[in-house]
């Protein structure tokens, strides 16, 4: 699993990192200077330090505009102890300090990492999923997040997304140096003198180097989401084999759900969409695949059909390809597929995912399960 997850990321930094090096190199060449070079050491430079800085930004803006409460895995014993105890076995066995947990006073079931280190990573669950799942399920949700950290996916899709704004930066230089904004004549002039004197340079050189980054950027951004795409399924992986694939598949059904009916109130909005590439579970994925609301609402037992446009519409493929996660029933039915080995039938499988549980609110069972 590992292993075709380090070559998944390591074709993507190197396909990036490739076209980076072709662009700039092709700048330097024909137009020289130092201008563009002090851009991208810039756009790095500032990317290290957000990186760094920004678990402790985050933390201030939860707790500031959401209330958020900082507790330590011990101190969270008393809440949740399933969550505390595949906490600690996790990051036992892979040799971390324990994250810290953050706690949402938030009615949507919705949880997320973030951190730029193993031992600084940071876990965020809201009321919401204290709520709407199981002590197995909340299990199963944390331990896809600590998937996250022992993958170190938010260091890795933090070098893609800084690759893929140095392509931009390189299009931006080398559309205004070209004059394809407008400019006066004595800045076209002043641009292009040394170039003119290397009589190297040129119109369609910019030209050429401008599009290969605008269309590189562009290819480059549909290639990090579908590597995002690809770590939540890695992680969900993970989560199957350190708890339960069923608990997880039917935390994920129960997770779009709430999604969908929690209150739709400013505050949960804005939870939701700033944290929506950390999440479990997009927002918007949510809301048009597997939880598409109008169908469940009329009969909770037409949600097999759903999963079946997850997989087989092509507006489901066309709704994937801008998202950073999978539909949520490309999830629910891998999931039941490591399962197969462990349980008789799919079918048996499916009705997990579908059952009723004691400690799901009366909203949520009233949504999934009453015909």
């Amino acid at each position: 699993m590992e292993g075709k997850l380090l070559l998944a990321s390591a074709l993507t930094i190197f396909f990036l990192l490739s076209v980076v090096g072709l662009v700039v190199a092709g700048a330097l060449y024909f137009f020289g200077g130092a201008d563009i070079l002090t851009v991208i050491a810039f756009t790095v430079l500032f990317n290290v330090v957000a990186f760094f800085v920004s678990p402790w930004v985050q933390d201030f803006l939860l707790k500031w505009l959401h209330g958020a409460k900082f507790y330590t895995v011990d101190e969270f014993k008393s809440v949740a102890p399933e969550i505390s105890e595949i906490i600690e076995r996790v990051s036992r066995e892979y040799g971390f300090k324990p994250p810290k947990i953050v706690y949402i006073p938030d009615k949507n079931p919705t949880a997320f990492t973030y951190g730029s280190t193993r031992s600084r990573a940071r876990i965020a669950i809201t009321e919401g999923i204290l709520e709407y799942l199981e002590p197995d399920e909340r299990r199963a949700v944390i331990a896809h997040e600590l998937g996250h950290i022992v993958h170190y996916d938010f260091a890795v899709m933090a070098v893609a997304t800084t690759l893929l704004q140095i392509l931009y930066e390189v299009y931006v230089w080398t559309r205004n140096i070209g004059g394809m904004r407008k400019k006066t004549h004595e800045e076209k002039l002043k641009e292009m003198k040394r170039a003119r004197k290397r009589d190297k340079g040129g119109f369609v050189p910019l030209l050429i180097i401008a599009l290969v980054s605008y269309v590189f950027y562009i290819i480059g951004r549909y290639i990090v989401l579908y590597l995002s795409r690809v770590r939540e399924y890695y992680a969900d992986e993970f989560a199957a084999k350190k708890t339960s694939p069923m608990a997880l598949a039917s935390a994920l059904v129960k997770v779009a759900y709430g999604i969908v009916e929690a209150p739709d109130d400013y505050e949960s909005r804005r939870l939701l969409r700033s944290t929506e590439t950390l999440g479990i579970m997009n927002e918007r994925v949510a809301r048009a695949g597997v939880a598409f609301s109008e169908i469940i609402r009329r009969d909770p037992y037409r949600l097999g059909k759903v999963v079946a446009w997850d997989l087989y519409s092509p507006w489901a493929f066309i709704l994937e390809l801008g998202s950073t996660h999978p539909l949520t029933g490309k999830r629910i039915v891998r999931l039941l597929e490591m399962a197969a080995g462990l349980y008789t039938s799919r079918s048996q499988t499916w009705g997990r995912c579908t059952g009723s549980s004691r400690r799901t609110s009366y909203r949520t069972r009233h949504t999934l399960y009453s015909r």
